[in-house]
């Protein structure tokens, strides 16, 4: 029984300084995003995420950032490039984008990352 006391210990352990390093790139998150490093603001919360899955700010955090980079790429093209939002002094997002097949209504994509 002491055995698997000390070890929920350890794990209570390991989840706060997990949650306290989450709550620090969430911050670093926030102020990449404020300087429209958008690359690195995902980056900051992707890595939170990870240290932190069960904080639903951090993925909502993400998901803004995405949403701010607008993407833009040519048909048959495989290598996509984020663009600039007007008036930003934002770098383009560089995203890797595979395409399954062309539809006269739409795209359908087989993945699609940022790198």
């Amino acid at each position: 029984m002491k055995a698997v006391e000390e070890d929920a210990k350890e794990r209570a352990k390991i989840k706060k300084r997990n949650e306290a390093e989450a709550e620090k790139l969430k911050g670093k998150g926030n102020d990449a995003f404020k300087e429209g490093k958008f690359t690195e603001a995902i980056s900051n919360y992707t890595i939170a995420i990870n240290k932190c899955s069960s904080n639903p700010v951090l993925y909502t955090n993400r998901a803004q950032v995405r949403k701010q980079v607008p993407v833009s790429f040519s048909e048959g093209g495989v290598c996509v490039k984020g663009v600039h939002p007007v008036g930003s002094l934002a770098e383009p997002l560089p995203i890797v984008c595979h395409i399954g097949r062309l539809h006269p209504k739409g795209v359908a994509f087989l993945s699609l990352q940022y790198t």
